[in-house]
């Protein structure tokens, strides 16, 4: 007996392809029907660990088929990372076929989630402008391929690098006020720092005055 997906040689003649794999089967056999998949929420550094435990997951658990395994892998993601695959997903779902689905689908997690993105993202500070500092951020975003992260990843990485000041600020404001898009997050912030320059300013050229009166008295 043939396992799904697999070719069936035939006599004199090339081999005919199996019928392929046509249901989302994650039942396994055994002890493990029960096991829950090792979740992943979409935080690039929890990443490589949650890789390496779920390739192990692959290997020493008896799942039924390959559909089997990529609906495991599938149901670990929290519905944000899920988009991010969706379309390999679906389109095995589709075609019912699901061969090669999963190295696909964690091919293009890891190339979102890469260790060295997240390496490069926290080295960056605020030690300038925060204009410079988004320009510095959003570079290096783009050229290690991390724009596909979900937004609150970015936005973690983004508040990590700010000024002690504004990360106070941020954290001053009222629980779910603040924006969960990493566009406006940005704006939001970008806005905060102008303003808390300005008032800065305000403080100093206060304090220049009083000191310029009291070094000045009248007659």
């Amino acid at each position: 007996m043939h396992s799904a997906g697999t070719s069936v040689p035939t006599t004199g003649g090339p081999e005919i392809p199996a019928p392929p794999e046509t249901t989302v089967d994650i039942q396994m056999t055994g002890t493990e029907m029960t096991t829950e998949p090792n979740p992943f929420d979409g935080r690039p550094e929890k990443f490589g660990a949650w890789l390496a435990t779920v390739k192990a997951e692959l290997t020493t658990k008896d799942f039924r088929n390959n559909a089997a395994k990529v609906g495991y892998i599938y149901q670990s993601l929290n519905e944000t990372v899920q988009d991010q695959v969706r379309d390999i997903f679906q389109g095995a779902q589709e075609a019912k076929w699901w061969n090669g689905v999963l190295e696909k689908m964690l091919g293009r997690l890891s190339a979102i989630y890469n260790e060295k993105a997240h390496n490069r993202l926290k080295r960056i500070y605020q030690v300038k402008e925060i204009t410079y500092y988004i320009r510095h951020f959003d570079k290096a975003l783009s050229e290690e391929g991390a724009e596909d992260w979900p937004h609150d990843a970015k936005i973690r990485a983004f508040t990590r690098g700010l000024n002690q000041t504004i990360r106070d600020r941020l954290e001053q404001e009222p629980k779910g006020t603040l924006p969960t898009t990493y566009g406006e997050f940005k704006k939001f912030v970008c806005t905060m720092a102008v303003r808390q320059k300005a008032n800065a300013a305000k403080l100093a050229q206060a304090a220049t005055g009083q000191t310029g009166k009291k070094s000045n008295p009248t007659v």
